[in-house]
């Protein structure tokens, strides 16, 4: 008999402590929880798995990433399939002063789906129908969206007017080194060539590089050398005949390009300018000494027809 209590009494007590432990955590909700002490999760380093008809669907690694439909997480939120916000849903996106954790990053076809508004003091994401990217930062907005933003498929915008003198309004780093930017006042400068209808750019000596014409109404070549040098007194003239002589060989003047060079480098504007004022003032310089001929030869004929009048009285 004693045997017997003894035993129903140890019963009782683990069905007892059976039912302690099975309302520990109750599938129904719990109350009076202690944030230390009450948990679900592991006290190892093993990762907490959520499964959904017996297949993984997400999971929390040891070392506090978060992934859904990823089983290696690589952030703290990592996920693989599409994420909605609806209503008016905000995502807020710290300002770390590193500024390592401030990226959002997308990497999908799905990008235009949604706008991503995000300013100083957090973000607002927004569905929508028209495929547009909102990205505002200190007041300066992207926008594609062709139902309210009519000026074109991408706009940089301010909030506010920016006076600020070499206020930058757009830039582009590689690894925080500039490489290009546009300023506030719409002026633009890039460290590389820059192709306009071509993509042929790859002449190191030149910058900007444009097919089919450039039309305007004034053009500046900063120059380091000019062409005066041809009126000094010590400057050598060709004489004429070697000029007829190397024309008639080469088929165009001395120092000026040949057609098969043009067509194979172009011409460079100011020097080409150069060139030509050099021949103009040349062609000067003859014409001085033509006309210095010209007086000489007019001064003698004056001289022979005074002799030959004198001649003639004298046989009369």
């Amino acid at each position: 008999m004693i045997h017997t209590k003894a035993l129903l009494t140890v019963m009782v007590s683990l069905f007892t402590s059976s039912i302690v432990i099975a309302q520990d955590w109750s599938l129904t909700g719990n109350s009076g929880i202690s944030y230390g002490t009450n948990f679900i999760g592991t006290t190892d380093n093993k990762s907490l798995l959520f499964k959904t008809n017996n297949t993984q669907r997400m999971k929390l690694d040891s070392l506090g990433n978060l992934g859904i439909g990823v089983n290696i997480p690589a952030a703290k939120l990592d996920v693989d399939g599409k994420i909605r916000f609806g209503g008016n849903s905000r995502v807020s996106v710290n300002s770390y002063t590193d500024g390592t954790n401030t990226n959002i990053v997308f990497n999908g076809a799905d990008i235009g789906l949604a706008m991503l508004q995000a300013d100083r003091y957090g973000g607002t994401v927004y569905s929508a129908t028209d495929q547009y990217i909102d990205l505002r930062g200190n007041g300066v907005a992207i926008k594609s969206f062709t139902t309210y933003f009519t000026e074109g498929a991408l706009d940089l915008n301010t909030a506010t007017n920016i006076t600020t003198a070499g206020y930058k309004l757009f830039t582009v780093k590689n690894q925080n080194v500039m490489k290009s930017y546009i300023d506030k006042d719409g002026g633009a400068w890039f460290n590389s060539s820059v192709g306009i209808g071509t993509t042929n750019i790859t002449d190191v000596n030149y910058k900007l590089f444009v097919e089919t014409g450039i039309r305007t109404r004034k053009v500046k070549v900063d120059q380091v050398s000019w062409a005066d040098h041809v009126f000094k007194p010590e400057y050598k003239l060709r004489p004429l005949a070697e000029v007829e002589s190397f024309i008639r060989r080469n088929n165009h003047l001395p120092e000026v390009p040949s057609e098969k060079e043009v067509k194979e480098n172009g011409v460079d504007l100011g020097e080409n300018q150069v060139t030509l004022l050099k021949k103009i003032e040349e062609l000067t310089l003859y014409l001085i000494d033509q006309n210095k001929e010209i007086k000489e030869q007019n001064k003698r004929l004056e001289q022979l027809e005074k002799e030959l009048n004198a001649l003639k009285k004298k046989s009369k």
